[in-house]
């Protein structure tokens, strides 16, 4: 090799943008199952009374992306009529 040629060669490497790396393939995932649902038992913290989440409760909860709830539908409501009541108490300490 001459060197006119190497000086090009090795001028075109450098002035030569790399080659593209292989673009890879985002992984196919599965279709996602619709979860299924089904009464359950909870039980209150407030009188420690069980209750039955319903599945239809369950999906509605769900759906509006709202958290499993802790309290029995009468512990929430008097949670509720109190702090209504009283608003610069803080929830987290009755």
């Amino acid at each position: 090799m001459s060197n006119k040629s190497l000086v090009r060669h090795t001028i075109n490497q450098i002035i030569s943008p790399p080659a593209a790396a292989p673009v890879a393939k985002p992984p196919v995932n599965p279709p996602q199952e619709k979860p299924t649902f089904v009464d359950r038992k909870l039980v209150c913290p407030g009188c420690g009374s069980e209750w039955i989440w319903k599945a239809e409760e369950q999906r509605f909860y769900a759906d509006k992306g709202i958290n499993i709830p802790k309290w029995c539908v009468s512990c929430r409501n008097s949670r509720r009529k109190y702090f209504m009541a009283h608003p610069t108490m803080d929830r987290n300490k009755k």
